[in-house]
């Protein structure tokens, strides 16, 4: 009986302690912030927490609310310059190394065709919007783009097999992280120090897959959706404009049509629904690039069915630049 009294009375010691520096790193953020949401981080998921510079206590804290907005965009003009941060996987790093030639990006050549865009390429092979989303975070500073381009999609298939694979341990990290001030803190301050240590480390991201089905597409949407919401919300908060990207494949002769999968179905429905629904811009490159590719050589354009030569990735700068021409009416300034 007395065993079970010192294993309580232990386990309410210990409870009370973490519960006690819990609150003591909230009232930390909530001091330097001056914003009492902190002290529903973990119960409201829209919270989002930065830090900027722990050294300095330079922290972003806001409410990532998921409301309905409506579409808006600032006026520019000619002469302004203007910063666009790129996301997306290898198709938009660029320089595919399969292609056995340089090939540049399509980034790049937006910011080649028009001086008036500086093009900041965040473009990851293998990677897709979990990634991206963690970078929009980890870069972002008092230093922020005008717009954002979010152009993964191949990527997205797999993001079930992130959930499939993750180990348990992985799970409590997550779990964690999203709901103890602490914790964020404690975990931010370990890779701050890692980093200084041992530098950037490349996200671990996994070469084979399992036959995906419906179910797994869906799996995917779903997760693709939830950062994709996480940057929108992000971007609507700091006032960037915000637009959901899909990049063109190669054309098929036999078939009249640009590389397709059916994963692809699934993605351009959840874009149209992501742009309908949080008021942001959804741009299919594919529509404008049909004409070109159905009266040239694909092997001109392309070193596959989605990575492009450097010719392939001037005409995607082309038919972004004319897009976002068109969108902030920069012809008729």
């Amino acid at each position: 009986m007395k065993t079970l009294k010192d294993i309580f009375f232990n386990t309410l010691m210990v409870f009370i302690f973490f519960l006690l520096i819990e609150l003591f790193s909230r009232s930390l953020v909530f001091f330097i912030t001056k914003n009492k949401i902190i002290y529903s981080y973990g119960f409201n998921k829209t919270i989002f927490l930065k830090i900027n510079d722990l050294s300095e206590f330079d922290l972003v804290l806001y409410s990532n609310s998921s409301k309905k907005l409506n579409k808006t965009k600032k006026n520019y003009n000619k002469s302004n310059k203007i910063v666009i941060w790129a996301f997306g996987g290898s198709t938009t790093e660029g320089n595919e190394p399969g292609c056995g030639h340089y090939t540049s990006s399509w980034a790049d050549e937006l910011s080649n065709l028009n001086d008036t865009f500086i093009v900041k390429n965040f473009g990851k092979q293998g990677n897709a919007s979990d990634y991206a989303i963690d970078v929009l975070h980890r870069e972002f500073s008092n230093i922020k783009p005008d717009i954002i381009l979010w152009a993964g999609k191949a990527n997205e298939k797999f993001n079930y097999t992130k959930i499939n694979k993750k180990f348990f341990l992985e799970r409590i990290h997550f779990t964690m992280r999203l709901n103890s001030v602490f914790y964020f803190l404690l975990n931010d301050l370990i890779e701050r120090i890692t980093f200084k240590i041992f530098g950037y480390q490349e996200t671990y991201v996994l070469d084979k897959f399992e036959e995906e089905s419906i179910k797994n597409y869906q799996k995917s949407i779903n997760i693709y959706e939830k950062n994709t919401i996480s940057a929108i919300n992000f971007a609507h908060h700091f006032d960037i404009d915000f637009h959901i990207i899909s990049l063109f494949g190669r054309f098929n002769f036999d078939t009249k049509k640009i590389f397709h999968t059916d994963f692809y179905d699934h993605w351009f429905a959840s874009a149209e629904k992501l742009s309908k629904k949080y008021g942001v811009y959804y741009f299919k490159t594919e529509d404008e690039a049909l004409n070109t590719l159905a009266k040239t050589k694909p092997e001109e354009f392309f070193c596959d069915t989605v990575h492009q030569t450097l010719k392939g990735n001037i005409l995607t700068a082309s038919i972004i630049n004319d897009y976002l021409m068109k969108i902030y009416n920069f012809k008729n300034k």
